[in-house]
């Protein structure tokens, strides 16, 4: 599991383009920290990992590898998709919504 979850932060992290410096700083934790969370050495306190799917806008199962739907859904937000796209193509679509999303949100979406 910790594995699982150092791959999906470092996934994370990139995604938001930011280093595991700049993480730290977010977390109040060391540098070393994050990055022996991303290695799979250690697991952050449940209260690291609250703030880190609040960060990233993620579930905590994500990031533990107990599902691979990456964000939270609402009744608000449901996507239909055919049973024949595959989980890749899932998650493509899943990362594009996403982005339009956060660029909507900050006034950048054209």
């Amino acid at each position: 599991m910790k594995e699982i979850f150092g791959k999906r932060l470092r996934e994370l992290r990139k995604s938001k383009g930011i280093t595991q410096s700049e993480l730290a700083l977010i977390l109040n934790v060391t540098y070393y920290a994050v990055c022996n969370y991303e290695r799979g050495k250690n697991m952050p306190s449940d209260d690291i990992k609250i703030m880190l799917a609040k960060f990233f806008n993620v579930s905590i199962d994500y990031m533990m590898g107990l599902t691979e739907d990456m964000y939270i859904h609402d009744k608000n937000s449901i996507v239909l998709l055919p049973k024949s796209v595959s989980a890749n193509a899932r998650k493509d679509i899943e990362a594009s919504i996403h982005k339009i999303v956060m660029q909507e949100q900050n006034g950048s979406y054209k």
